[in-house]
């Protein structure tokens, strides 16, 4: 890579344009598997792709990586916006393998109707909120913070659906499988903490850079 931690606060927010970027691809690639894409084979692989790139930026995110030369050394503000975005990421890598690994389960078995409305709405809440996230880096220091206050509504906007799918599956509804129950209990709080890692990361970085 071109840019090193020794650029300071920018590096920081080029990296948060980047992991987020990653991000928003893998989760794309997934919920495409997850609500019948057009090749399962294909929406895994680009899954997979992008979680790749996702975790070679958490390995130059680290505290450990080498530097470009050994007499500039970052910022405090510099190294602890890396770590908050490192650790944010890697749990959104987490988060969205685990969405793959039940959409790859599932790509046989079609998403019940009814949650599949609810989840479809979820998951394209949560794609916008972290390509929102991302757009925070190109901002001033002062309208970063302001969108994130903004991302903040959104991401109680993704508690709501979440609600909506616990109360659809503590109803008791005979049409919904066990397995299936099971599956969308996970996805929802899967897609929930991806939202809330990117708007973690989004935070850290303009709180920083103020």
């Amino acid at each position: 890579m071109a840019e090193h931690r020794d650029g300071g606060l920018p590096w920081v927010a080029g990296r948060l344009v980047v992991t987020l970027r990653s991000a928003r691809t893998a989760l794309g690639g997934a919920t495409a598997l997850l609500l019948g894409g057009v090749s399962a084979k294909e929406e895994m692989k680009a899954a997979e792709r992008a979680l790749h790139d996702m975790r070679a930026e958490i390995e130059y995110l680290a505290p450990d990586a080498p530097l470009d030369t050994e007499e500039k050394t970052p910022d405090v503000r510099t190294t602890i916006a890396a770590v908050h975005l490192g650790g944010d990421a890697q749990r959104m890598a987490e988060l969205t393998q685990q969405i793959a690994d039940i959409a790859w389960s599932r790509r046989s078995r079609p998403m019940p109707e009814r949650v599949r409305t609810t989840v479809e709405a979820m998951s394209s809440g949560v794609l916008s909120l972290v390509e929102r996230a991302g757009a925070t880096a190109s901002l001033t220091p002062a309208d970063a913070v302001g969108r994130t206050a903004v991302l903040d509504h959104d991401l109680e906007a993704v508690a709501g659906q979440q609600r909506v799918l616990d109360e659809v599956l503590v109803s008791g509804d005979p049409s919904l499988a066990e397995i299936d129950a099971v599956d969308v209990a996970l996805l929802g709080r899967c897609y929930e903490g991806c939202a809330r890692h990117a708007v973690s990361a989004a935070r850290h970085v303009s709180m920083l850079s103020s």
